[in-house]
């Protein structure tokens, strides 16, 4: 499964987003989530979230 690693590897190059709600996508309007962490999909946020963004982050507003 990709899921993981995408926010694994965005973990690793920023050692603060530990146990924070992660969401790995594009900086786009219209981008689809492509990895999320276990604290952001306990609040509705899934990876491949259709797009807009501003869906994850109205779900989450704790998104990093």
């Amino acid at each position: 499964m990709r899921a993981p690693f995408f926010t694994s590897v965005e973990r690793r190059g920023h050692p603060g987003l530990g146990g924070k709600a992660l969401a790995v996508m594009r900086r786009r309007p219209r981008s689809v989530g492509t990895g999320t962490t276990y604290q952001a999909r306990q609040d509705g946020v899934k990876r491949a979230l259709p797009p807009p963004r501003r869906t994850a982050l109205t779900r989450c507003a704790a998104l990093t």
